[in-house]
């Protein structure tokens, strides 16, 4: 192929004026628009629903290491140190989302000590606060 000069001859673009629209490609483009916008739709929740998956096993994987390797809780901020600088451009992955997590797993997982703590937590107030029946 020759190279060309000229960019009238290099461009490639259709002229509106020179293409009738009609109703039924006015239909077939509705149609086209529709199906991108339900496919973007569709990809988004896919993406939403893997990273909820990965969310869910994240907490897990917390917790059980956690338990397992009598962990503290300063884990969980060398953990967001790690994700931080192998993903710098990564957000959500905090220390405190990352206790979040845990917590939502638990929650979820219906962990009834996690929530029996955090009740007795809330119970426990100064005594000059407490109720007097």
């Amino acid at each position: 192929m020759k190279a060309s000069n000229n960019k009238e001859e290099e461009t490639h673009f259709v002229k509106r004026d020179k293409f009738a629209i009609t109703a039924e490609y006015k239909q077939w483009f509705a149609d086209i628009k529709s199906r991108l916008r339900n496919s973007q739709i569709k990809a988004a929740i896919k993406v939403n629903s893997t990273l909820l998956e990965f969310y869910r096993n994240l907490g897990r994987d917390i917790v059980k290491m956690k338990a397992e390797q009598a962990w503290g809780s300063i884990v969980l901020q060398q953990l967001s140190f790690d994700f931080r600088d192998e993903f710098p451009d990564m957000k959500g992955l905090s220390y405190t989302n990352l206790r979040y997590v845990a917590q939502w797993f638990r929650f979820y997982t219906n962990d009834k000590e996690a929530i029996c703590q955090q009740l007795v937590g809330e119970l426990s107030m100064p005594q000059k606060f407490a109720l007097v029946p």
